[in-house]
């Protein structure tokens, strides 16, 4: 079979370093002693007692992997181009020689996972997956089951839009029966097959009519394809324009458990947003007819525009988006957290997409285990350093990762003081939640619900700065 090369490093990686693992340090982290003998104050805090999980061989090898062509994974390519980056060697297709394997597909995923150990994988196996991105329908009932175990509804937690399987006869007959006979019967509605991707089958309803005439029987339904109903949202515009957010969720170690949260970008929709629910590229921001043109925009950029075209406030996503969108990551991570298997050298990224209304109130869509990674032509330096840190980060979580404490963060915690690496921001580390005996309670989670007309510095505070720097080693 002929090998795939992985493409020359893009411009802006070469220069990145090659991260020093000592051995001593590979091994164990426990063994850093002070020049006295003594084992240093901060590796003794209970949050901070992480082995080694991959001990590299000398030669730092990385391998791409794929048992045999089917449906590829997308989000390995700039894990290869930073590796390279650091100087790893690339041969293809040699699992037994690689310190690190880039898997292409589940397949392969389930392959690896199983036989070679010794390796880091980008993969933590579908188990772990489903309810992280499943279809939308698998999404949605992982959520209501993990917040009924709690004794809640997860409809009364606010993290999405209501939703209405109609292939299931209690949602369907609730939606028509009653939210229909309701003041929100002539509202717009988003239809969307329960396994659909890029837009594709989405479709916007004017009114609890319309969607009665292509869906007229209840008991038709469990015999078609599988259909949601979720309220269209009054959308907050970027220009007049129509836009989504997508976040990055990073399952960095399963042993211990340890989930990091990253900015993403916003999708704008190609054609002004207008009344005519015709247009898609108006109307389906995620669609695959949008052009890349004009089309991403960092977070700081939508700021931007939101604070002047909407009087968001100045600092809105970074404070009240980015908050928000944490605490819902780590809720979605909770609901699959008992399904991912555990062992070392595994991690995984996924995306989380969103949508802002016009009062600034924040919903999640849905999320997604096998996102784009790539490096977007309008975003190349913010992109290229996002996928370097997370590199970069995954490497040092799995080898040496008394290296990522500094006097900044001596601590890898989410409170009082969040930890951030390389603008990765811890969302959950087990052995936080061990340390404190605080299990995860889902029925506990306070989200605001934004209004831009009433802004409350109480309910979305900033979170607190760090102090001391990320090169200096803690005290």
């Amino acid at each position: 079979e002929e090998a795939e090369e992985i493409p020359e490093v893009p411009a802006g990686l070469a220069n990145v370093g090659r991260i020093p693992v000592p051995r001593e340090t590979a091994r164990r982290t426990g063994s850093l002693t002070t020049a006295g003998g003594q084992t240093p104050k901060y590796l003794s805090d209970p949050v901070n007692q992480f082995a080694a999980q991959v001990s590299l061989r000398p030669n730092l090898v990385y391998t791409s992997y794929r048992l045999a062509e089917g449906k590829g994974v997308t989000n390995y390519k700039p894990m290869a181009y930073s590796l390279k980056g650091m100087g790893w060697k690339f041969i293809q297709a040699a699992p037994l020689l690689a310190s690190w394997i880039l898997v292409q597909d589940q397949t392969t995923a389930a392959h690896v996972l199983k036989r070679y150990r010794r390796s880091i994988v980008n993969n933590i196996g579908y188990g772990g997956q489903s309810c992280f991105g499943g279809t939308k329908g698998t999404q949605l009932r992982c959520r209501a089951e993990f917040a009924e175990k709690f004794g809640c509804s997860f409809d009364d937690l606010h993290i999405q839009p209501p939703q209405y399987r109609l292939w299931l006869a209690d949602e369907c007959s609730k939606f028509f029966d009653e939210v229909c006979n309701g003041e929100e019967a002539d509202r717009y509605w988003m239809e969307k097959p329960s396994g659909g991707q890029h837009g594709a089958g989405m479709q916007v309803r004017n009114g609890c009519r319309e969607v009665r005439s292509e869906h007229p029987s209840c008991a038709a339904e469990s015999t078609k394809k599988k259909v949601i109903i979720m309220p269209y949202l009054d959308p907050a515009l970027m220009g007049g324009h129509k836009f989504d957010v997508r976040s990055f969720l990073l399952v960095a170690s399963t042993d211990p458990q340890l989930v990091f949260y990253h900015d993403g970008f916003a999708r704008k929709a190609n054609s002004l947003y207008t009344s005519d629910l015709s247009d898609r590229n108006a109307h389906i921001t995620n669609a695959e007819s949008q052009s890349n043109k004009d089309h991403f925009f960092g977070f700081k950029s939508l700021q931007d525009i939101l604070h002047r075209e909407s009087g968001f406030p100045a600092d809105y996503m970074t404070r009240v988006f980015r908050q928000h969108a944490m605490k819902v990551e780590n809720f979605v991570f909770q609901v699959s957290r008992q399904f991912i298997a555990r062992r070392k050298g595994m991690y995984q990224i996924f995306a989380l997409d969103w949508i802002i209304d016009s009062k600034g109130g924040i919903h999640m869509l849905e999320a997604n285990s096998n996102p784009l990674v790539t490096v977007f032509d309008d975003l190349k330096e913010e992109f290229t350093e996002t996928w370097d840190g997370m590199t970069d980060l995954v490497l040092r979580i799995q080898t040496n990762p008394a290296s990522l404490l500094s006097s900044a963060y001596p601590r890898m915690a989410t409170a009082p003081k969040r930890y951030v690496y390389r603008d990765w921001a811890l969302i959950f580390n087990e052995l936080e939640e061990k340390a404190s005996g605080d299990t995860y309670n889902p029925c506990k989670l306070q989200l605001p619900v934004f209004d831009v007309s009433r802004d409350d510095d109480v309910a979305f505070p900033a979170e607190p700065e760090a102090s001391g720097t990320d090169s200096e080693a803690p005290e």
